[in-house]
């Protein structure tokens, strides 16, 4: 799905290990990417998330540092 290279920037977590803030260079949700498409790409990330040993509750994705927004 993804048609171009998206890096981590860093990833932080709270004092909690409960909250993480991920950093991407760029949004790796593109704009002509479908709903569906999205939700897809979150969940796969999600997923992996899940399956590390931190007992996440919340996920937060940033691009270069900042909340990412979109328009879906």
């Amino acid at each position: 799905l993804l048609t171009k290279k998206v890096t981590v920037q860093s990833v932080l977590l709270d004092t909690q290990n409960t909250t993480a803030y991920i950093s991407f260079d760029r949004t790796p949700l593109a704009k002509e990417f479908s709903t569906h498409d999205k939700l897809m790409t979150i969940e796969s990330l999600l997923k992996t998330l899940r399956d590390s040993d931190f007992p996440l509750k919340k996920v937060q994705f940033l691009a270069n540092h900042k909340p990412m927004h979109d328009v879906h």
